[in-house]
């Protein structure tokens, strides 16, 4: 083998080992970025729970948890522009009820409260 075919030889393993390297470090900056999605995933999990254990602590979990909620500050907030869905979000956590049983009920509840205060 002659040095031409020597160099030309040693230029085209240089350049696929170069574009392995780029690979290789474009596939580690993607499991990098799996794995922080991952730890992003399981920190809103854990944020989720505190945040349902505290609103447990502080109203219950039973329907009069939800009213005690609503009274409190559900209430105020549904009336608020895009209030009605996180008021929705609290009650579900504070009853397990299913998303249709729990928008119907804040809804009668919103409905008789408004009608009790303006009679």
């Amino acid at each position: 083998m002659s040095n031409d075919s020597f160099v030309v030889v040693v230029a085209l393993l240089s350049e696929k080992l170069v574009n392995q390297a780029q690979l290789l470090d474009e596939k580690e900056t993607e499991i990098n970025n799996l794995r922080n999605f991952h730890y992003l995933e399981s920190e809103n999990e854990r944020l989720r729970n505190e945040i349902k254990a505290l609103q447990t602590k502080l109203y219950g979990v039973s329907e009069k948890g939800a009213q005690a909620y609503m009274d409190a500050e559900g209430l105020k907030l549904w009336q608020q522009d895009g209030g009605k869905i996180p008021v929705i979000k609290c009650v579900r956590v504070l009853t397990d009820w299913g998303l249709k049983e729990t928008k119907e009920w804040c809804e009668n509840y919103v409905h008789t409260s408004v009608q009790t205060v303006t009679e």
